[in-house]
């Protein structure tokens, strides 16, 4: 399961301890779960930020930076917050097909997360060419309308079933 995380949130007073009470009470996994955070919410109180990405991992919580490419994307971060996913920005996964800059980006982006042993996401794949192309360039994960439209969340699980019944049958 993914959360987005605010900028705003995620630099309030007590955020570990709110997110904690909430996943207890959801009885959530933790490890089960992953943060999106955005670049923009790394950067601000740079040492708050590390004591909190600290004890969010202490808890087995998996960090993703989300929208990879469009903010600061400082390599630094890349190392020093020990992420577990990049979600490649959805502008950069639009034009893959038309443009050769964009497609070197994701493929740049794409090689260099898995380099560093990151999960990769492509976000805003909407057709099979795109799919294909990103397939090929080593990204695993996926989000788009051509995957699946969003669905209320009452929904969610009929969906995943349906879906495990097409992989294993």
């Amino acid at each position: 399961m993914s959360l987005n995380i605010s900028a705003v949130q995620f630099q309030e007073s007590g955020f570990v301890q709110k997110l904690k009470r909430k996943i207890e009470q959801s009885h959530i996994d933790y490890s089960r779960l992953i943060l999106e955070l955005t670049e923009s919410s790394l950067i601000n109180h740079i040492d708050d930020t590390v004591k909190k990405i600290n004890e969010l991992r202490t808890l087995g919580i998996r960090l993703s930076i989300d929208d990879f490419g469009t903010g600061y994307s400082s390599l630094s971060y890349l190392k020093r917050f020990k992420l577990a996913q990049l979600k490649i920005e959805r502008m950069f996964v639009r034009d893959i097909l038309t443009s050769q800059d964009d497609l070197t980006l994701v493929k740049t982006i794409i090689n260099m997360g898995k380099n560093l042993g990151l999960d990769i996401v492509a976000e805003g794949v909407e057709n099979q060419q795109q799919f294909e192309v990103l397939k090929d360039a080593g990204c695993a994960k996926f989000q788009g309308y051509w995957i699946n439209k969003p669905i209320p969340g009452e929904q969610i699980t009929a969906l995943v079933t349906s879906k495990q019944h097409q992989c294993f049958h």
